[in-house]
């Protein structure tokens, strides 16, 4: 007879390959199987390396079982961080999910049943790749010690009668935050007394145990390690309320860099290089990034959008060693945010009211006011450089054209009113020129056209979308995204305001997106 009984309380483990069937169908048998085995083999050496047991192999994942649930964690996280590596050279990445859950389960010879094991296989399927999302009683096992995880709520598991509260693990792990610390006490300055910035490490920021932006040292990045980010982080969807600095070793950019957001497998990683494209090097680490990029004129803080119990919030990081916080709140979504010319005010887009309008507020989140009140959407500010004008686009025509206004509506004028939706306005540094994406040729284009609206005239035509454009320093250049390469990933690009010179800038696997200018000084 089969021996058959309970074991002791044991942590389970599920990995499953995201995509897996697309992933075969695309390579086919004999390619597919190779990144199989590449799979097998990294998580079958984190097993070993953390005391693992495989349970079984089900051809795109794996059940594996620990008597140690911060053994099981400790192989998670080590096991996202060899995918993260192994997707940086290799030719088609991998994107593994990670479901934890622990109990007692039914040990029948080899193999783990019961509803500890049905719930771990549940959780793993509710992650996204990349993630690792651990129960109530996993995330009880391992407190205190030093992990730290985003808590996404109550969740419906299938076949189970009661939900489940789950969390995500940030996958650095406790050894990446204090690996930073004992590196704090050094540093030097960028640009002036105010901003103290340090030669190496890192400064991690968390809202409510949920790490949302870690900030690098400004060491070049190598040819291989420019490929895809180092990733380190899981992608936080939920973040809590606002909670302290981890380790404070902040850097910068240098002026008039080119400075983009990289989206990999463990979520979003921003990168500066010279504008000819060499000298690329990681700026900081943003796990709760959602869109966006912004920043201020001084170059000392930066906003971007994350999201906040699933919705769209405008955050602020000082780049000095301070706080990531949160500007805005509520159920509304708020995103898009832009600095004012001289950095004490802020625009961004708000559905607070029922349909998107664009607000104003002062830099530290207070006074926020609509700057628009029509009902139709409007949506994508844009300074003038004097600051007394926003561009913007709206649907208060019937199909989505640019406007620029005064403050609050005053002095509105169309710049401009085609077939296509124009949206994306950008203006020129010294004022004269307004860049926007349109579809007025079908799809998305960048445009360029006097500030009046006048002598529109198209930069871009590819059958791919071009979007998302952003004027250098010196209005030299533009820099914007585009999905023409041959993976039909985001990558970002560089085009004169002639329509010369054009020049893709990344080659990564990850999707390279909401490109801007480190500021240079005043």
């Amino acid at each position: 007879m089969p021996r058959t009984g309970h074991s002791p309380t044991t942590t389970v483990v599920f990995t499953d390959i995201e995509g897996h069937t697309a992933m075969m169908q695309q390579l086919g048998d004999a390619a597919g199987r190779d990144v199989l085995r590449d799979h097998e083999r990294i998580v079958r050496e984190a097993l070993a390396r953390h005391g693992g047991r495989e349970v079984k192999s089900m051809g795109d994942g794996f059940m594996a079982a620990f008597a140690s649930a911060q053994a099981a964690l400790a192989c998670a996280a080590d096991l996202q961080r060899s995918i993260a590596a192994y997707n940086a050279t290799a030719p088609h990445p991998l994107r593994v999910r990670v479901g934890v859950n622990a109990g007692e389960p039914i040990a029948e010879e080899s193999d783990l049943f019961g509803q500890s094991v049905i719930s771990a296989s549940r959780i793993a399927g509710l992650a996204a790749g990349g993630e690792i999302l651990v129960s109530l009683v996993v995330h009880e096992l391992v407190a205190g010690k030093g992990f730290r995880f985003a808590d996404r709520g109550v969740q419906e598991l299938r076949g189970i009668d009661r939900p489940v509260r789950v969390y995500a693990l940030d996958w650095a792990g406790p050894e990446a935050v204090l690996a930073g610390v004992g590196a704090a006490a050094g540093g030097g300055s960028w640009l002036g007394p105010r901003r103290a910035f340090f030669a190496a490490g890192a400064l991690t920021i968390a809202l409510g145990g949920v790490v949302l932006f870690t900030v690098f040292g400004g060491s070049e990045a190598t040819p291989s390690s420019a490929e895809t980010p180092t990733a380190t982080v899981s992608t936080a969807t939920a973040i809590g309320t606002p909670g302290t600095v981890a380790t404070a070793m902040p850097t910068a950019g240098a002026p008039g860099d080119l400075v983009y957001v990289s989206k990999g497998t463990a979520g979003a990683t921003v990168f500066a290089m010279r504008p000819d494209g060499t000298g690329r090097r990681e700026l900081a680490r943003v796990p709760g990034y959602d869109s966006d990029l912004s920043w201020s004129p001084d170059g000392t803080r930066v906003l971007f959008t994350a999201r906040v119990e699933g919705v769209r919030q405008v955050m602020i990081l000082e780049m000095d060693g301070g706080e990531a916080r949160q500007l805005t709140r509520g159920p509304a979504e708020n995103n898009e945010a832009v600095w004012s010319p001289d950095g004490t005010r802020i625009a961004f887009t708000s559905t607070r009211d029922g349909n998107k309008d664009i607000y104003v507020m002062a830099a530290d989140g207070s006074g926020q006011e609509a700057f628009t009140t029509d009902p139709g959407d409007d949506m994508h500010p844009s300074w003038s450089p004097d600051g007394t004008r926003i561009a913007f686009a709206s649907l208060r025509g019937g199909n989505r054209d640019v406007y620029v206004s005064g403050a609050k509506g005053v002095d509105l004028v169309r710049l401009t009113d085609a077939p296509g939706n124009d949206d994306q306005p950008a203006w020129s540094p010294d004022g004269t020129q307004i860049a926007f994406t349109s579809r007025r040729d079908g799809n998305r284009e960048i445009y360029v056209s006097a500030a009046d609206g006048t002598l529109p005239r198209r930069l871009t035509n590819d059958p791919a979308d071009d979007f998302h454009a952003a004027w250098s320093p010196d209005g030299q250049r533009l820099a914007f995204t585009s999905n023409r390469d041959t993976n039909e990933n985001r990558e970002v690009y560089l085009v004169r305001p002639d329509g010369t010179g054009l020049t893709r800038v990344t080659n990564d696997p990850g999707e390279d997106d909401a490109a801007t200018w480190f500021p240079r000084p005043r």
